[in-house]
């Protein structure tokens, strides 16, 4: 999963990306290089951001919860639909998406 994971990053920003399309030869990877911030208007709107700390710390509480009471784990995939999430999500106890 780690090699699949490593090769989003090398997909191009184009119209399945909304409103990020259209800006040349930009890949996903480099979006992280261009250090874009949606407070100086960096990025067109509506987007959506996600404080990863945060979510790796429901992650962490949510698997916890389950670890403690007998449960198992399977998230909703198509509820993130971004695939990091789920592989953390797999890291922290999940027994499938």
């Amino acid at each position: 999963m780690a090699r699949q994971l490593e090769a989003l990053e090398d997909e191009l920003v184009d119209a399945h990306d909304k409103a990020l399309h259209g800006l040349g030869e930009v890949t996903l990877g480099d979006v992280v290089a261009l250090s874009w911030n949606v407070a100086r208007g960096d990025t067109p709107l509506p987007i959506l951001t996600l404080d990863w700390e945060a979510m790796l710390a429901n992650v962490r509480l949510m698997q916890g919860y389950c670890d403690a009471n007998g449960c198992l784990l399977a998230p909703h995939g198509k509820t993130t639909m971004a695939p990091q999430v789920w592989a953390e999500q797999l890291r922290a106890g999940a027994w499938g998406i």
